[in-house]
C-alpha cells in the first residue's frame, strides 16, 4: 500500500459537509509551521544583533581591561553562535516543509520539526543559558569592581533574579504553550491520515 496520501485525494474523497473541517486542520498546520518559523527569525535577528554588539561597539569589549570581561564575552558569544547554528537546523525544515502534494510526507516532517524543536527547548537551551549566565557574570566583573559593593550587588541579584525568571518561568510557559500548538495540529493531521488509510485499505 502506497503511503504517499495528498490533501487534494483527501479532499474528493470527503464528504461535502466534511470538507471544511479538513481544509481548517491544513490552514491550523501551516499557521502553527509559520508561527514557530518568525518566531525563529525574530529571536535568530536579536541574537546576532547581540553578538555585533559585543564584537564592534566600543565600551563591550575593545576597550576593557580584565580578562574576566573578555572571557565572559567570549562565552556570551559562543552560547549565541550555538543556539543560532542548531535553530537554524529546525529553521531549514520549516522553510521547506509543504502540504501541497502529500499529506504523508507533511505529518512526517511536522513530527521531525516536533523532535528538532524539543532538542532545542531541552538541551540546547540548557547549554545556552548555561555559557550565557556564566559569560555575563565574569562580563560583568570588571563593571561591578567600579561601582562599590553595595551597587555590585545589586548589580549581580538583579541579573540572577532576571536569568532564574526566564529559565524557570517565562521558558516552561512559552515552550508549553509551542508544544501545544504543535501536538494539536500534528494529531489532527494524523487523525486524516488514519482516515484516509482506513478508507483506502476498505
Amino acid at each position: 500500500m502506497s503511503l504517499n496520501i495528498d490533501f487534494k485525494e483527501l479532499w474528493q474523497q470527503q464528504e461535502a459537509a466534511a470538507r471544511p473541517h479538513v481544509n481548517d486542520v491544513i490552514k491550523k498546520a501551516q499557521s502553527v509551521k509559520r508561527k514557530t518559523r518568525n518566531k525563529l527569525l525574530w529571536l535568530n535577528a536579536v541574537l546576532i544583533i547581540t553578538v555585533l554588539l559585543y564584537v564592534f561597539v566600543p565600551g563591550f569589549t575593545i576597550k576593557t581591561g580584565m580578562l574576566t570581561t573578555k572571557i565572559g564575552a567570549a562565552l556570551v558569544i559562543l552560547g549565541i553562535l550555538f543556539f543560532l547554528v542548531v535553530s537554524d537546523r529546525l529553521l531549514i525544515s520549516l522553510f521547506k516543509t509543504s502540504p501541497e502534494n502529500d499529506t504523508f510526507s507533511f505529518l512526517t516532517d511536522l513530527l521531525a520539526i516536533r523532535k528538532k524543536q524539543d532538542f532545542i527547548q531541552t538541551r540546547a537551551m540548557d547549554l545556552y543559558f548555561l555559557l550565557l549566565s556564566t559569560g555575563m557574570f565574569l562580563y560583568m566583573i570588571e563593571f561591578v569592581q567600579k561601582m562599590g559593593f553595595t551597587l555590585g550587588s545589586v548589580a549581580y541579584v538583579s541579573l540572577l533574579g532576571w536569568l532564574a525568571f526566564v529559565y524557570f518561568y517565562i521558558r516552561p510557559r512559552k515552550i508549553k504553550k509551542q508544544k501545544a500548538e504543535m501536538n494539536t495540529a500534528i494529531e489532527r493531521l494524523q487523525s486524516i491520515n488514519d482516515q484516509l488509510t482506513t478508507t483506502k485499505q476498505m
